[in-house]
């Protein structure tokens, strides 16, 4: 249920395990599927960097056990090396507190181009964390006006609204918002 995301500090405990201590945190939630395009995330991680160095990637979500979605991890993995950014991108599987997960995001960012709904779109915005998604799918229709949407497979639009929620306050607080009156829309009983 929706009811256990909410806004809240950051947990202490993860914030020592994943070394984001001064780190401004990206989150994605969900397998690591092709569809998900994680290595796209990947790229655009190398740009929002060179504007915003202290950045990392937290991928939560299932990473092993399927041969197509450990494929997915492996190339982003390589990609992220290859653009020297392997230090910066976090896999860590799945998680028993997702809640303190969201909490742990200054941003949550998806590039999928296939999604039935993206419900981690709404625990993000319920966790009062900031959306950029891509404009395919369910997202415009999820998003709204509650967050930022970029051109699907571009790396560099989606590090450009990464950045913009990044290092623009008033922005992020206005999509903060936005998104917190946005979320009672999908409650189960509306």
């Amino acid at each position: 249920p929706l009811d256990q995301f909410s806004p809240g500090p950051k947990d202490t405990w993860l914030l020592h395990r994943y070394g984001l201590h001064g780190k401004r945190t990206i989150l994605f939630v969900g397998r690591m599927a092709g569809n998900k395009r994680v290595e796209l995330l990947v790229e655009a991680l190398s740009l929002v960097r060179q504007q915003v160095p202290q950045v990392v990637l937290l991928l939560v979500g299932d990473h092993q056990g399927n041969p197509a979605i450990e494929e997915n991890v492996a190339c982003a993995r390589a990609r992220a090396a290859e653009l020297g950014v392997a230090d910066a991108v976090m896999f860590t599987g799945p998680v028993n507190d997702l809640p303190a997960h969201y909490r742990l995001a200054d941003v949550y960012a998806t590039a999928s181009l296939h999604e039935g709904f993206g419900v981690p779109l709404i625990e993000a915005m319920a966790s009062a964390v900031p959306v950029v998604a891509s404009r395919a799918t369910a997202h415009p229709e999820v998003v709204g006006e509650a967050g930022l949407l970029c051109e699907p497979d571009n790396p560099a639009d989606l590090a450009d609204k990464l950045i913009q929620v990044l290092t623009d306050d008033a922005l992020c607080g206005e999509l903060v918002q936005r998104g917190l009156a946005r979320v009672p829309t999908f409650s189960v009983e509306s």
